[in-house]
C-alpha cells in the first residue's frame, strides 16, 4: 500500500512538472511587447515619427503622423504585408483603441479598429480592407499591359491594309495564298496569317520578307537595333523581344528570324456581361455532361472566334488568347477558367478581378495568371510548335481551328460528366 501511494505521488509530480514545462514553453513563444510609446515602435521599425494628435475623424481617438519605411506594395508589385501586420500589432498592443496612422509623403492612411471585448483588431489602408491583394493585382496588370509610349511607324503594306480594314482578311490586300502550314495561310511574299472567324489574328513575316515592317525594323534587325528604336521590351526571352502598341502586339524572334504581329480585339462590355453570367450559371449547376455542353455552346456562340477547341477523353480546352482567357476541364485540374493580365471586364456577374480582391472574395475554379499576357503565351507556343517536327504536330487529337464553328459534335462528349464530377 505504501509503495502504491509513493507511486501515485511520483506520477503526480511528473504530471505537474510537464504542466510547468508546457506553460514555460507556451509563454516563451508569446511575443513580448516592451515598447512604451508609438514613437519608440516607429524607431524600431525604421519609420520616421512626426507627431500625434486627437483624431480628426469620428470613431478614432488618435492620429499618428509618420513616414513608413516601405509602401504597403512596391511599384513592382512586391508586398510588405508582414511588415505592416507586425508594426500594427505592436501599436495596437500598446494603445488598445481605434487610431489612424497617416503617412502624408506616401499618401497612406491606415485605420486601425480595436475590438476590446474580444481583444482583436483589423485595419484598412486608404479605405481598402484587402489592400495588398487589390493593389498587387492592379500593379501586376499595369506592368503586364504597359504599352509603348512612343508611336510606331507602320511600313508594311500588309499591316497597313489590315488595319485599314479592321483586320478582315477578305477585305485586305494580302496577295495570293500558295499553301497552308499549321493552321496558317502561307503567301508567296514571305508571310503567313492565322484567321479567327473573318479576322486575321496573327501575321508572321519570315526572313524572306525583306522590307521594313515598323519604323526601319524587319526580320533582319538585331536585338540592339530593336531596343534602340523601341526601347526596353515589355516581353522578353533570350530569343524574343515583344512590345505592345496601340493597335497590335509585335514580337521579334531570333530563332527563327521572324516578326510576329497580333491584332488587338476591342473590349465588348455587353458580351463580357453575358460571359460572366454564363460562367456564374455554370458554377451554380450540378455539373452534368449537359451542363458543360450548354456552357460551351453558350461561350462559343458568344465568342465565335476561338483559337483552339480540343476535346479528348482526358480534357477539354477552349482558348481565346485575344480575350485573355481560356477554359479547361480535366481530371487532374482544380481550375476551369484561367485569366491573364490582358483580360478585361467581369469574372462573374457582379465582380471584376479587382472587385474580388478588394472585397476578399474568391471564385471557385478560377486561376489568375496576372503576370502573364495571353498573347505572349500564345507566341511562345507558336514558335515552339513551329520548331517541332511535323509528325509531332499531327499527334494533336480532335483539334478544331477557330473558324467560326459553333455547333459541337455530339460524338465528342466522351466522359465529360465524369471529369466534371471529379472537379466538383
Amino acid at each position: 500500500m505504501k509503495k502504491l501511494i509513493i507511486g501515485n505521488y511520483i506520477i503526480l509530480a511528473v504530471m505537474l512538472l510537464l504542466i510547468i514545462i508546457a506553460f514555460i514553453i507556451a509563454n516563451s513563444n508569446k511575443k513580448e511587447t516592451t515598447y512604451s510609446s508609438v514613437k519608440e515602435i516607429m524607431k524600431a521599425y525604421e519609420c520616421d515619427y512626426k507627431k500625434s494628435q486627437n483624431s480628426m475623424e469620428d470613431g478614432f481617438r488618435k492620429d499618428y503622423y509618420v513616414t513608413f519605411k516601405y509602401r504597403p506594395v512596391d511599384e513592382d508589385g512586391s508586398s510588405h504585408e508582414k511588415f505592416f501586420d507586425s508594426l500594427i500589432s505592436d501599436v495596437i498592443t500598446l494603445e488598445r483603441f481605434n487610431l489612424r496612422l497617416i503617412d502624408e509623403i506616401h499618401d497612406i492612411t491606415i485605420r486601425v479598429l480595436y475590438d476590446g471585448e474580444n481583444n482583436k483588431s483589423e485595419y484598412t489602408i486608404n479605405g481598402v480592407k484587402n489592400y495588398y491583394s487589390t493593389k498587387t493585382i492592379e500593379t501586376q496588370k499595369e506592368l503586364a499591359n504597359d504599352a509603348l509610349t512612343t508611336n510606331v511607324n507602320v511600313k508594311s503594306k500588309q499591316i497597313e491594309s489590315l488595319m485599314d480594314n479592321d483586320w478582315v482578311r477578305r477585305d485586305s490586300d494580302l496577295g495570293e495564298v500558295v499553301s497552308s502550314k499549321n493552321g496558317y495561310s502561307v503567301y508567296e511574299n514571305g508571310y503567313r496569317t492565322k484567321t479567327l472567324g473573318t479576322k486575321v489574328f496573327n501575321i508572321v513575316f519570315d526572313e524572306t520578307y525583306e522590307d521594313a515592317i515598323i519604323n526601319n525594323l524587319g526580320t533582319y534587325s538585331s536585338r540592339s537595333d530593336i531596343r534602340n528604336s523601341l526601347g526596353n521590351a515589355t516581353y522578353e526571352t533570350d530569343k524574343m523581344l515583344g512590345y505592345r502598341t496601340k493597335d497590335f502586339y509585335i514580337f521579334f524572334e531570333s530563332e527563327p528570324k521572324e516578326v510576329s504581329i497580333y491584332s488587338i480585339t476591342k473590349f465588348d462590355e455587353e458580351k463580357n456581361k453575358k460571359f460572366s453570367r454564363y460562367f456564374e450559371g455554370l458554377l451554380k449547376k450540378t455539373g452534368t455532361e449537359e451542363d458543360i455542353n450548354d456552357f460551351l455552346k453558350q461561350v462559343t456562340h458568344l465568342y465565335e472566334n476561338f483559337e483552339t477547341y480540343e476535346r479528348t477523353d482526358d480534357y477539354i480546352s477552349l482558348v481565346y488568347p485575344d480575350l485573355g482567357f481560356s477554359i479547361y476541364f480535366a481530371q487532374d485540374s482544380d481550375h476551369i477558367l484561367t485569366l491573364y493580365s490582358n483580360y478585361e471586364g467581369k469574372v462573374v456577374e457582379k465582380y471584376t478581378i479587382s472587385d474580388l480582391a478588394n472585397e476578399g472574395k474568391a471564385i471557385p475554379y478560377v486561376q489568375y495568371k496576372l503576370n502573364e499576357n495571353s498573347y505572349e503565351v500564345y507566341e511562345l507556343k507558336r514558335v515552339d510548335n513551329d520548331n517541332k517536327e511535323s509528325t509531332e504536330e499531327e499527334n494533336v487529337v480532335n483539334e478544331i481551328e477557330g473558324n467560326g464553328v459553333t455547333e459541337l459534335d455530339e460524338n465528342m462528349t466522351s466522359t465529360v460528366d465524369e471529369l466534371f464530377g471529379r472537379i466538383y
